[in-house]
């Protein structure tokens, strides 16, 4: 593999987990150079000339692209222990609608939470003072206090550890968040593709969802 690989990721996943891994790959293969695009903006693989896009699969709609997972996710609700202090803490799903709960904002379908309770599937609207355009953004006003966000458990799970965020409504876990590489229908995959894909199965793939 050689030349220039394009590839895009988005912004919670790029900063946390692929740049740490790309000295590995990079120094797997020295001929490569690698561009890298931290959005969390909806794209057009072909128009754009991107190699590999990393994103949620729930997000993937478009029929021309190929799709491989690379890592099980599941989106957890958290705070700090100080908001939940101040606050109090939720006692159902419902109660929620009275909480300071952190948007997401550009990216269709991301505020509305979905629960399972006794059988029934609740949804709530996320409603509250701040939005933020991308997981990173929602995760860092998570950290400073400003209520309460659902988050990428492998973005969260080491701040859970520490005590710098708690689980709200431990019981909540949205699944089918999981993270997948895309790239355009083509006869040939370029090597330097197909080696980034690769590693990405590789040093991804066999891990389950933080918690």
């Amino acid at each position: 593999p050689r030349g220039l690989l394009r590839v895009t990721s988005s912004v919670a996943f790029g900063k946390s987990q692929l740049i740490p891994a790309l000295p590995d790959f990079l120094a797997a293969h020295p001929e490569l150079t690698l561009s890298l695009e931290l959005s969390d903006r909806r794209l057009d693989l072909e128009e754009e000339d991107i190699d590999a896009a990393i994103r949620f699969a729930e997000q993937l709609d478009t029929p021309q692209v190929i799709v491989r997972k690379i890592m099980d996710n599941e989106r957890i609700l958290c705070a700090t222990p100080g908001y939940l202090a101040r606050a109090g803490t939720p006692e159902s799903f419902a109660d929620l609608a009275r909480f300071n709960c952190l948007r997401t904002s550009r990216i269709g379908g991301r505020n509305a939470w979905v629960a399972s309770v006794d059988g029934v599937e609740e949804t709530i609207d996320a409603t509250g003072n701040f939005e933020g355009n991308s997981a990173d953004v929602v995760f860092n006003a998570a950290l400073a206090g400003l209520g309460i966000a659902r988050l990428s458990s492998y973005l969260v799970a080491d701040r859970i550890r520490s005590g710098d965020l708690v689980r709200v409504l431990p019981g909540y876990t949205q699944k089918n968040a999981d993270i997948a590489v895309i790239f355009a229908q083509k006869r040939l995959l370029a090597p330097r593709t197909r080696a980034f894909v690769d590693f990405l199965t590789e040093r991804f793939g066999k891990r389950r969802p933080a918690r």
